[in-house]
Formats: C-alpha cells, sequence, structure tokens
C-alpha cells in the first residue's frame, strides 16, 4: 500500500499528532518511479498533512549499492530526490517542507556515497542494521520536530 494511501490511516487518523515525518521513496526509485514522480508524491503527502495543522519533516532517501536491483539509475532518481529535499524542499525554500532530515549523509559511505556505510549495514545494503538506525536517531534535532510558536 502506497504512502498516499497510508496516511490517512498511519497519520491524519491519530489525534494528538502534531508531526509526521515522511521518510519514503526508496521503493519508489528502486521499481522506476521518475525523480519527479517522487517529489509530487512528497509534496501531495505533505500538503495534505500540512492541511490538517500538522508539521511536516521530509528525511532524505538513504543509498542502496549492493541491493540487486539498485542501479546507477536508481541511484540517479535516489539523488535528484535528495537535491530537491534539501536544496528546495524547506518551506523558506518555496518547498513542502516543514524541515529535512539528511539520513542519506548520516548513513552513507563517504568513500561510496550511493552505498551504506558498511558498519550501519544490515547486511541486505538496502535497510540500516541497529547501528545504523542508532545513527539516525541520533542525528535527530528534537527542535525539527516540535511546531514552532
Amino acid at each position: 500500500m502506497s504512502a498516499q494511501h497510508r496516511l490517512d490511516r498511519d497519520v491524519l487518523a491519530r489525534t494528538g499528532a502534531r508531526t509526521v515525518i515522511v521518510f519514503e521513496g526508496i521503493n519508489d526509485v528502486r521499481w522506476g518511479t521518475s525523480s519527479a514522480e517522487v517529489i509530487s508524491g512528497l509534496t501531495a503527502i505533505a500538503d495534505r498533512a500540512r492541511a490538517r495543522g500538522l508539521r511536516v519533516v521530509a528525511a532524505t532517501i538513504a543509498p542502496c549499492e549492493g541491493y540487486p536491483d539498485c542501479t546507477a539509475a536508481v541511484d540517479a532518481r535516489r539523488t535528484a530526490v535528495n537535491a530537491f529535499i534539501r536544496e528546495q524542499g524547506l518551506r523558506e525554500n518555496g518547498g513542502p517542507f516543514d524541515a529535512v532530515l539528511d539520513f542519506d549523509a548520516v548513513i552513507r559511505d563517504p568513500e561510496r556515497p550511493s552505498r551504506m556505510l558498511p558498519a550501519y549495514d544490515s547486511g541486505d545494503h538496502l535497510h540500516p542494521g541497529d547501528a545504523g538506525l542508532r545513527a539516525l536517531a541520533e542525528s535527530i534535532d528534537l527542535r525539527k520536530l516540535v511546531p514552532r510558536a
């Protein structure tokens, strides 16, 4: 089920929610969805959430080199989505997001940015392991999650 369809059940139906973190897109780019379509989908999610009064925080897409279908074309789409999130995604830049979490920068291998740092890899080259998830959690500035008064 797509994030667009899960948004109502997983976020909008929850009472008391104030912030939503959107960490989506790796499956889309792996399955051939264009970067423009992924960006459009992320923007639609943000617009729907903001219309309900939620703060929207976007996370960049983590690298996946080494996973069987993570080709150079997939990485190009992933990189394009991440560039949008980082450079144009913030509301102050005309984008749909209130804040950005750069998960890609946290767990990518600086020597090979299209793959996850081996210490953070669960072993499948797609999902972070415990150390990677810990690094992601520790990278979050909690102030980005709280609506400004």
